[in-house]
């Protein structure tokens, strides 16, 4: 069988550009047209990760996952392209929705079915690293699946419970686990932590440790001295599963399998 290389998701033909989404540092994201088919186009300005990004995406094929359908590259830019997720990100979902509780539920087994994908590939795992809701997008049926992998990394099954080798700091400091903040070897678990948080975020609207009115260094600081917790109000089951997820032991926290047994039971 032959390998996936650049040229399998190389796209030439034309792009139609109908409107743009949002801007944010080196990166433009655009509503498109190519194919009479309504994409997402990421332009972003050429750097050495790209590389890294676009072998992720042309293995990472799951329904729980964002589809990528190609790129083109030319001197300053690449523009990679994307299934359409008409409901935008799951932060801005939620801020404009009222969401029912078995959707919230849904919602979670699905970003749970996709990271279970991630971590359970073969022959290579992928660490997401960057798991916050801003990364996770929402289809016009509130279908959420699982974006942006700018900063993930492809590690083999065979090593994947190994700490060593990943640098610190990846990701959102909100978001991110204590080991990742305090530059200590992590592996997988790392998604696991950030998960916790995104399921307390599906459940109060709120960003994970603002009402402690701390800043950003104050909250890492707390963090990596395990002074910091979150829960939800008149729901132990979910408050149990927030605190597993986010323990500040990584062995100690529960696998995605564990997590979709747990939601079952919910």
């Amino acid at each position: 069988m032959m390998n996936t290389s650049q040229i399998d998701y190389i796209i030439n033909d034309e792009i139609r550009y109908i409107d743009s989404v949002f801007e944010y540092k080196t990166v433009r994201v655009y509503k498109g047209l190519w194919r009479y088919q309504t994409i997402c186009v990421k332009e972003v300005e050429n750097n050495d990760k790209l590389d890294n990004e676009l072998l992720i995406l042309s293995k990472c094929i799951h329904p729980k996952i964002v589809q990528f359908i190609g790129m083109k590259k030319d001197e300053f830019k690449t523009s990679i392209m994307f299934e359409y997720m008409e409901n935008g990100n799951l932060k801005e979902y939620l801020k404009n929705n009222v969401i029912p509780e078995n959707q919230k539920y849904k919602i979670m087994k699905d970003i749970v079915i996709g990271l279970h994908y991630l971590h359970n590939r073969q022959p290579n795992i992928v660490l997401h690293r960057d798991l916050k809701p801003e990364n996770i997008l929402v289809n016009k049926h509130g279908e959420v699946k699982i974006a942006d992998f700018g900063i993930s990394k492809l590690v083999n099954i065979s090593s994947c419970h190994n700490y060593k080798g990943h640098s610190g700091e990846q990701g959102t400091y909100i978001w991110m686990a204590p080991e990742v903040v305090n530059h200590e070897p992590y592996n997988y678990l790392c998604d696991i932590y950030s998960l916790g948080l995104i399921i307390y975020y599906i459940w109060t609207g709120k960003v994970p440790f603002t009402e402690t009115n701390m800043s950003t260094i104050q909250i890492m600081f707390a963090k990596i001295n395990q002074d910091i917790s979150v829960n939800i109000d008149n729901n132990t089951k979910l408050n149990d599963l927030i605190q597993w997820c986010t323990m500040f032991e990584k062995d100690k926290r529960p696998k995605t399998s564990d997590i979709l047994k747990k939601l079952s039971e919910l």
